[in-house]
């Protein structure tokens, strides 16, 4: 979405969450894609939160790290942001060329940016046209958040060459991995993140983002009450809640009440914060209803999710979306690798590495 000096191909994907960062680099593959290098390099509480970077001395050391543990030689990089920090609104205005939106953007952007609109970077893309009017989609960024992030960047010897959104990365992913026949397809599709700590939603129709929300809520919120339910450590609970074993190979035997004092609310509270954004888009959109849900992110990994939702919305088909499935990967990925089981959280990396290939 924002670009950041000439891009270079290729770039590196990461993305920042409160749980970790996730890195990811392709490459084309005949008519499929392949992955290069992946890696997720673990976070101490507090040290991203609330979409910005709370430690950058630890958030650069830990990219450091990450990027030499995978000999990742490439330093152009695409990183992307969401969550409060960031404002998408779809506007209508009268047909105008684009170099004469470009002139007037900032003037129409104060009546629908609720910052300072000097305190933003602005971005916009036209959608559709007719001779009387234009839809045109607005997008800022905080440069407090944008600056925070550049440099732990520049900390960790890293060129950013791309902001995007995580919102526009899933749609990414989706128009080139999840379903590269969309023009003929005709889906509408609504391709949901569930990470640690923010929901995103995004509903692509005829690869336009037709919808877009974040949503402050994740799979922290379960994790955290495993934790106090059970007296167990983060590293136990993540296992407890996903059904994997931990480093050592053992598996966390689920308490007998787990399922109904814990699981069953919190799927309830998931199936809430969607079907406020699937309701909020379908008053708007009567014509395009959303038939495909796809499901990434961390909190996919919860055994049953996919079922539960699917029996929540009524003719909707739920699908949960594994990356490496869909692109080629080494053995990183493959039981006993590094990265096995986590493929589910690297939508948005990969999404980021495909708009360095794009350009």
């Amino acid at each position: 979405m924002f670009s950041l000096g000439q891009s270079f191909k290729p770039v590196v994907g990461l993305d920042f969450s409160s749980s970790g960062i996730k890195m990811a680099e392709v490459r084309p593959a005949g008519k499929k894609w392949k992955l290069i290098h992946s890696g997720f390099a673990p976070l101490p509480p507090g040290a991203i939160a609330e979409s910005q970077v709370k430690d950058k001395e630890v958030v650069s050391q830990a990219l450091k790290d990450l990027m030499k543990a995978n000999k990742v030689s490439t330093k152009d990089v695409a990183f992307s942001v969401n969550g409060s920090a960031v404002i998408i609104k779809k506007i209508q205005l009268a047909t105008v060329s684009e170099l004469e939106l470009e002139d007037t953007i900032v003037t129409e952007a104060e009546e629908y940016i609720p910052f300072d609109i000097e305190e933003v970077h602005l971005d916009f893309q036209i959608l559709n046209s007719t001779p009387e009017n234009m839809d045109v989609l607005l997008v800022a960024c905080k440069k407090d958040v944008v600056q925070n992030h550049m440099e732990v960047l520049q900390g960790a010897g890293l060129v950013p060459k791309i902001l995007d959104l995580d919102l526009f990365c899933l749609g990414n992913f989706y128009l080139n991995v999840i379903n590269p026949n969309w023009a003929k397809s005709q889906e509408n599709a609504a391709i949901i993140n569930i990470g640690a700590s923010v929901t995103n939603v995004v509903v692509m129709c005829n690869g336009i983002p037709e919808f877009t929300r974040d949503h402050l809520f994740g799979s922290r919120h379960l994790l955290e009450d495993i934790q106090r339910a059970y007296d167990l450590n983060a590293e136990d609970a993540l296992c407890l809640q996903t059904g994997l074993p931990n480093e050592a190979g053992k598996e966390i035997p689920q308490p007998p009440d787990y399922d109904s004092e814990l699981l069953q609310p919190f799927l309830g509270q998931i199936h809430q914060q969607l079907a406020q954004s699937l309701d909020f888009y379908s008053a708007g959109h009567q014509d395009k209803p959303v038939t495909t849900l796809y499901l990434a992110g961390g909190c996919s990994l919860i055994p049953g999710i996919a079922p539960f939702l699917e029996s929540q919305f009524n003719e909707i088909s739920v699908k949960l979306v594994d990356p490496f499935q869909l692109i080629e990967t080494g053995k990183e990925s493959q039981p006993g690798g590094p990265l096995f089981g986590f493929s589910p959280r690297f939508a948005v990396a990969i999404g980021l590495a495909l708009r360095g290939m794009s350009q």
